[in-house]
């Protein structure tokens, strides 16, 4: 953080800070509660990756940049917040910016950087006789440098690389940096650590590409698992992690998904009675899923080896974070695939209602809670001959006049009220409900429209310069001015990344070892299709929505997709082959 003499890091030196300013809290101003929120977000990161304790942010009325890491937490003054916010770009952008000087005060935090300049400063204020000497022997660049300023220049040059990475895993757009003249001149003027802001900003500009680069494996682990690719989607996942040596609750939650998944697909031909019921939402950070598990056949119950891999990653995904609400839903829905129905209503009971804002996934909650039950309780020895059904069955009619659920929900709680009804002999009932969950299913339109975008090089062209076709050839050419990655996780697992800050192109391997474009993603923000309610008037409602951390997808079929952000802007287009 900034400091102009030898800086006083302890958190008694803070306390002494805090004492004599006024702090200010978001109940004073909503850019402080915006801070705050982008402070937890960036916060999740750095504590997983660093192993620290909890540490505070805290807002003082101070006019001038102010910036400094302490033992305990991050104070930052209100004045940065003003320059950040009046800087002429739009908010997402500022919050980037933001997200990235959270993230490198909290560097200093995870790497101890206090620690390291407060034994220094002790040791040379000893050897120096006044205050005016220590500030030229500290910052000093010609003859007179020393291994102190060296140091601390690789501390903060190790903050900014470490703050872009937790910013963008927290999910910021680190590019918004890229071009932030005026921001980088007021940084370097405050901390006085780099010769000028031009040098921090080549410097910031060539660790923005090098994140770029490693965050590119978690988002084509988000768009396979999306489209159902998750054996690939693991391997992208883990090597994200190789990449960064970053393991976080998501991506945890994410490969437990991906291995749930796979499970998922292998019980198809399950006799388990469990196993029929419709389990819609399964929930990632950046994607999620619809399954039915429908009625099934004669052969055995399977159990398959996927769901235990599933329930190894959903673990560490809440031991990480026990208010992860994602991986607890994933973690009951494998428990309860597994048949231990006990279990997965404990994971179910660690979610607190006032946290679920959704009402479609408070439903998703309130249907496996009801499965749970009644299968618990149909074995229980506790309770014989006691009859759960009218209790279960006013909870899932309860669900179902929730306010805006989805119609995949709908659909669902129609078609468990029909299998738990029919157990019991009511088959007018169940006749109804299914009845009912068609009508749900038939919302969805029978055909899905053209995406809103054409990718330059259509899907399904070869990238092997011996099979490029006459109608390949031109967006070939396009993909040659991309950045690429190639990838190889053995056997036939094998391919190319295209991508820039607006465009991504997957080329995957088919079965005869052949390269071809397999999925498109468009970053570009249209101007005639900015907002989710034009996709809507343009391209009618989407086959089904579900809900992110940061938004919604609306999915048009297994073809196509859209992010929508949480002020209803369209973020991203993504579209499979």
């Amino acid at each position: 953080g900034a400091s102009s003499d030898c800086p006083n890091l302890t958190n008694s030196r803070a306390s002494e800070i805090l004492a004599n300013s006024r702090v200010v809290t978001a109940k004073h101003s909503k850019l402080v509660g915006r801070a705050e929120r982008i402070f937890d977000q960036v916060r999740a990161i750095a504590m997983v990756h660093g192993g620290i304790k909890r540490p505070q942010l805290k807002i003082i009325e101070k006019d001038s940049f102010f910036a400094r890491a302490f033992p305990d937490g991050v104070i930052l003054s209100k004045g940065l917040l003003n320059i950040v916010d009046n800087s002429g770009y739009e908010t997402d952008k500022n919050d980037a910016i933001l997200a990235f000087i959270l993230g490198h005060e909290l560097t200093h935090i995870v790497k101890e950087h206090f620690t390291n300049q407060q034994i220094i400063c002790s040791v040379l204020e000893k050897s120096l006789s006044t205050r005016h000497n220590w500030r030229l022997f500290f910052w000093q660049t010609d003859q007179e440098s020393t291994v102190v300023d060296d140091g601390r220049k690789e501390h903060e040059r190790l903050a900014d690389q470490y703050g872009l990475l937790y910013a963008a895993v927290a999910g910021f757009q680190i590019n918004a940096l890229n071009d932030r003249e005026n921001f980088f001149k007021y940084w370097a003027k405050a901390t006085r650590v780099y010769p000028t802001w031009e040098k921090r900003l080549a410097d910031i500009q060539k660790v923005i590409a090098k994140v770029r680069q490693q965050l590119t494996y978690w988002q084509v682990a988000t768009y396979l698992q999306h489209f159902k690719y998750p054996e690939t989607a693991i391997s992208f996942y883990e090597e994200f992690h190789h990449q960064t040596r970053l393991y976080t609750p998501e991506t945890f939650n994410n490969l437990g998904l991906s291995y749930l998944e796979m499970a998922i697909k292998k019980l198809d031909g399950s006799s388990c009675e469990h196993h029929r019921y419709k389990l819609p939402g399964l929930l990632s950070s950046q994607s999620a899923l619809t399954e039915s598990l429908g009625p099934k056949g004669e052969e055995a119950c399977i159990i398959p080896e996927a769901l235990q891999e599933a329930k190894f990653y959903l673990n560490e995904a809440v031991q990480m974070d026990k208010d992860y609400l994602e991986a607890r839903l994933n973690f009951a829905t494998a428990y309860f695939l597994e048949g231990k129905f006990y279990s997965a209503l404990g994971q179910l009971e660690h979610i607190q209602k006032d946290t679920v804002d959704d009402p479609s996934i408070r439903a998703m909650i309130v249907n496996l809670k009801v499965l749970a039950r009644s299968h618990q309780d149909s074995t229980s020895v506790f309770r014989p001959g006691f009859d759960v059904l009218p209790i279960l069955t006013r909870r899932l009619n309860a669900a179902l006049k929730t306010p805006n659920l989805n119609d995949d929900i709908k659909a669902a709680l129609h078609h468990n009220l029909a299998w738990l009804s029919e157990d019991r002999g009511h088959n007018q009932a169940a006749a109804i409900h299914r009845t009912k969950a068609q009508q749900s299913e038939k919302v969805a339109p029978k055909t899905v429209p053209n995406p809103p975008w054409t990718p330059p090089i259509p899907l399904g062209c070869y990238i092997e310069k011996e099979l490029i076709t006459p109608d390949c050839q031109s967006g070939f050419a396009k993909l040659s001015e991309l950045d690429s990655i190639n990838y190889d996780f053995g056997g036939m697992d094998y391919g190319k990344i295209f991508y820039n800050k607006e465009l991504l192109f997957l080329a995957m391997a088919n079965d005869n070892g052949d390269r071809l474009i397999e999925l498109a993603v468009s970053k570009k923000q249209r101007q005639d299709l900015r907002k989710a309610e034009q996709l809507r008037a343009r391209y009618g409602p989407p086959t089904r929505q579900q809900t992110l951390s940061n938004g919604v997808i609306w999915n048009y079929g297994n073809r196509w997709a859209v992010v929508v952000d949480h002020d209803h802007k369209i973020r991203e287009i993504w579209i499979n082959k």
